[in-house]
């Protein structure tokens, strides 16, 4: 089919449209440069995270490191925004209604929040604690007025607490015990969420091989998966590493309000001071 004039001229008004488009967006280019390759937006870094199961907010503060033989020694303040809590007091029949006498419980294993890499780990047994009963597996109130008629159940578990801050539940089977039954702590406790630790009563096994050895002489050592030994002293709170350097641990006060001094050995005998 033949190409008629008006079709020619319709082509030829849109190749100048298409041009006029370019030449206007290189104009435009040319009068307002942007110098993208120094933006804060590219060159910052950060590790804030908001976690989608809690909702809290938390970030990691790296200060140094003290590296040995394969043992190295993190330097570093950790803090979570998940610092409150509700615990329940007593329960007890009102005029009306039942009664609940509740009080928020603030940052009970931190520091206003603050945890810190030089730290130790710590075990918090739960499993007396939280009772159950038989069935659903609802939770009994052990702190109501009257106490409850049913019989109570535990699970033989507890909480292990990292220096890093996280907590994993470790459990030493799924049995039920009753009232009459015992948890003494012994036995091996391995943890639920996955992470592949385990606790035998003294000392905590990590995946990668490495150990916390929480019974040793004067406090805690901390051993890699070569045998090489970091120590703790809970007497003087510092530890002292493979090539037998001693630094302190990060000085978190939930006491008075101010300004705290951390000093870290630097080279040649300058510290390096933080506050």
């Amino acid at each position: 089919m033949p190409i008629t004039n008006h079709q020619i001229s319709v082509r030829k008004i849109s190749f100048l449209a298409c041009v006029l488009c370019l030449l206007t967006s290189v104009f435009t280019q040319a009068q307002s440069t942007n110098y993208t390759k120094s933006t804060a937006d590219s060159n910052l870094r950060g590790n804030l995270e908001v976690d989608p199961s809690t909702l809290g907010m938390s970030f990691n503060l790296p200060m140094g490191g003290y590296g040995g033989r394969g043992a190295t020694l993190p330097i570093s303040l950790t803090y979570s925004s998940k610092v409150w809590r509700m615990k329940h007091l007593l329960g007890q029949p009102g005029p009306s209604y039942y009664l609940n006498q509740i009080e928020a419980r603030y940052a009970e294993k931190s520091v206003a929040g603050w945890t810190s890499s030089t730290g130790v780990p710590y075990i918090e047994w739960t499993g007396t604690e939280q009772a159950y009963n038989g069935y659903p597996g609802d939770s009994i109130c052990i702190s109501c007025e009257p106490p409850s008629s049913e019989t109570p159940y535990y699970v033989d578990r507890m909480l292990l607490h990292l220096p890093d801050g996280s907590t994993h539940e470790m459990r030493r089977n799924d049995n039920v015990l009753d009232g009459n039954g015992i948890i003494n702590g012994t036995g091996v406790y391995i943890a639920v969420d996955g992470s592949r630790i385990k606790f035998d009563g003294s000392t905590i096994f990590l995946p990668d091989g490495s150990r916390y050895w929480l019974t040793a002489p004067n406090g805690v050592q901390y051993f890699d998966r070569n045998g090489n030994a970091l120590t703790y002293n809970t007497t003087t709170s510092q530890w002292t590493d493979t090539l037998g350097r001693t630094i302190s641990a990060i000085p978190l006060n939930n006491g008075a309000v101010g300004d705290t001094n951390y000093l870290l050995p630097g080279v040649g005998g300058v510290n390096q001071k933080y506050i």
